[in-house]
């Protein structure tokens, strides 16, 4: 699911505390935030690779 391990932790430390759900929930939203940009940018990676392998080879 791409959570680090100190997550993983916090959330089974906060699962057990009364009302926790709105931390976890935040925990969790801002863990998806971040992988949702790393998701763009991987995207993106290959088609910036492509823009230099045809500059290199004159493929257009």
């Amino acid at each position: 699911m791409g959570l680090p391990s100190d997550l993983i932790h916090t959330v089974v430390q906060e699962w057990k505390l009364p009302a926790s759900a709105p931390r976890i929930e935040a925990l969790l939203r801002t863990r998806h935030a971040q992988l949702s940009v790393e998701a763009k940018e991987l995207h993106a990676k290959p088609t910036g690779l492509e823009a230099v392998l045809n500059a290199v080879t004159g493929n257009s």
